[in-house]
């Protein structure tokens, strides 16, 4: 009875952090197209590499979660720099975000990937386990 309860509550965690997920997407949508270009790209690289990798289906979905919150709250930055060059600058700052952008979002992409590989546990190698 106890692991059914737990089982449930693992899916019911993980239900809850997709539809964190599911809200990052859409909030990023009423940023802008481009915000939710780079969620849905992060999501994909990130979806097909980490899930092969060791450690539980919470932590690696909660982990995404938290990336595509960063990556939420980074687009609405990038939104907020873009007005006030705009409002400073003209139109000549649009030209240099839209240059830049793709810059500015692997500044988080790479680092937060990096990052959270060190919640995981690491694979043993067999020389490792014979020992």
């Amino acid at each position: 009875m106890k692991g059914r309860l737990n089982r449930l509550i693992h899916h019911l965690l993980i239900c809850l952090f997709l539809v964190v997920i599911a809200f990052c997407l859409v909030f990023s949508y009423r940023l802008s197209d481009r915000f939710t270009l780079a969620l849905i790209v992060f999501n994909v690289f990130f979806a097909s590499l980490f899930f092969q990798l060791n450690g539980s289906k919470i932590t690696k979905t909660v982990i995404l979660a938290a990336g595509n919150l960063l990556g939420l709250f980074w687009s609405w930055l990038y939104q907020n720099l873009a007005k006030v060059g705009y409002s400073f600058f003209g139109d000549s700052s649009n030209v240099v975000f839209s240059i830049v952008y793709p810059i500015l979002t692997l500044l988080w992409m790479v680092p937060f990937w990096s990052i959270s590989l060190s919640f995981l546990p690491q694979l043993t190698t067999s020389k490792e386990a014979a020992t």
